[in-house]
């Protein structure tokens, strides 16, 4: 069997430590004892039947000579069918070679041994090389350069104590390209945490993406980066807050609340009543916006993350009377919401950013800017403003990505399942379900309620005003 003595022949492919095709138990040729293929490691009978498969496929399906037109178009098809990694078609060739000059011996298909002892350096090398890797996975995150050090300094170390041949280290280069090569996904979390590795690598495996119109909408709050003026006292009231929901099949935002109140279940209420009933009020109260805010229905599931308000009582009876199921999000997973954060994103950097008024997150950034002194905005004005923003330019302006446009998007959902809408009586039932739920005591005069936020404002806007005039 010559053909066993060509080890350049199969270079590229599986190596395997140890194997020959023969075994002698004595010193003449005529002791020679051949080996059946069951005598090999599992490892190297998968890679000789994966050889042989597809050897024999190509027999059936090739039309002419092993060559590279005639083999490369078949290749895709074969690894397809077999399910096995498809070899080069040189490769391929070489097998059907040595196959076919064997008289179709299986044997034949073994792969060749490595010249020398190369395997035995390699792996000698590779023991220092897992002692500099467990260095490198650590979270104190040390540097390549400083983990090779290492390597280089304890296989120097343990060269000293060896006579006749030397370990030889890898080159920096190599060291480095090995380190490159390793899971990227599994590095940062040894080095960063899980956390940071998920939010890097988009870990969505537990997102099932929408299908349709309201199959699931996004709600969240946020701060706005904008100190806006009293209607009625012209005095700076603070940043408001922006209760969001957004459609993830259309990207529509279907409602939104504004107000000045934290976050609460009063935020959410609010919020869900703009998403559900219709928008009649646009055309009466601005007529300058051009377009129409066609967003309107009863949502299937709401997708929150784990605020208080979010855990309200009172939200999970208004919802199971409405049929809305609410959708927990994990703890610290944002990429499961992610439409609504990245909206908030898009309303700070692109509207709010030039108003005057502005304030910054980061205090540094502030310098000598005073928000409260330059804010001209009134509430009123922007709560237009916002109102234009969302219906005539973000519903109409197409993604980062150029994919679709959240308009047309939402006409193609409702086209092909329109949503469960409301009637005129059922939207007098509706505020009643969302309302909110509270005990109060009766009294000989009725029932009281003080609003001490609205008592705190004031007294708030007061106390300015008096500043004022005792500096005049």
């Amino acid at each position: 069997m010559k053909n066993h003595d060509e080890p350049s022949l199969f270079s590229d492919e599986f190596q395997s430590e140890n194997q020959t095709e023969e075994i002698k138990v004595g010193s003449d040729a005529e002791d020679t004892v051949f080996r059946d293929l069951a005598s090999y490691p599992d490892a190297t009978q998968e890679e000789v039947m994966r050889r042989y498969y597809f050897i024999e496929w190509m027999r059936k399906e090739l039309a002419g000579g092993w060559t590279q037109k005639n083999l490369d178009p078949l290749l895709d098809r074969a690894a397809n069918e077999l399910q096995l990694k498809a070899p080069k078609w040189r490769t391929l060739a070489d097998w059907w070679k040595i196959y076919s000059q064997s008289g179709f011996k299986l044997i034949s298909l073994v792969p060749k041994k490595t010249a020398g002892n190369r395997s035995l350096k390699v792996r000698n090398e590779m023991v220092f090389f897992d002692k500099a890797l467990k260095r490198y996975l650590v979270p104190e995150r040390p540097s390549i350069a400083a983990v090779y050090r290492y390597y280089s300094d304890v296989i120097r170390i343990e060269n000293q104590n060896i006579v006749g041949n030397k370990i030889e280290a890898l080159s920096y280069n190599g060291f480095y390209n090995r380190i490159k090569k390793l899971p990227a996904y599994d590095v940062k979390v040894a080095r960063h945490g899980k956390y940071l590795a998920d939010m890097e690598f988009n870990n969505i495996n537990a997102h099932y993406p929408a299908s349709r119109v309201l199959e699931k909408v996004e709600i969240d709050h946020t701060p706005l980066d904008l100190i806006l003026l009293d209607d009625k006292h012209h005095f700076p009231i603070g940043r408001p807050y922006l209760t969001l929901l957004i459609d993830q099949f259309s990207r529509c935002i279907v409602g939104f609340y504004l107000g000045f109140k934290e976050p609460s279940y009063f935020s959410v209420m609010k919020a869900l009543l703009n998403a559900i009933k219709p928008k009649n009020y646009i055309s009466e109260q601005f007529p300058n916006i051009e377009k129409e805010w066609c967003c309107e229905g009863k949502m299937e599931s709401l997708v929150v993350d784990n605020g208080a308000e979010f855990w309200s009582k009172s939200l999970e009876q208004a919802c199971l009377e409405l049929g809305i199921h609410i959708q927990y999000n994990p703890v610290r997973k944002p990429w499961l919401k992610p439409l609504v954060e990245r909206t908030f994103r898009t309303i700070n950097s692109k509207l709010t950013v030039s108003i005057p008024g502005k304030t910054f997150s980061n205090i540094l950034q502030r310098e000598e800017y005073d928000s409260k002194k330059d804010a001209v905005m009134h509430f009123s004005t922007f709560n237009e403003i916002l109102h234009k923003w969302i219906i005539d330019v973000y519903h109409h302006e197409a993604d980062s990505r150029k994919r679709s446009i959240p308009y047309l998007k939402w006409q193609e959902g409702i086209n092909y399942l329109p949503p469960i809408s409301y009637s005129p009586e059922d939207e007098k039932q509706l505020v009643i379900i969302l309302g909110l739920k509270a005990k109060r005591q009766h009294r000989r005069g009725g029932f009281i309620y003080i609003d001490f936020v609205m008592i705190a404002r004031y007294l708030l806007i007061i106390e300015r005003c008096i500043l004022q005039l005792l500096k005049y």
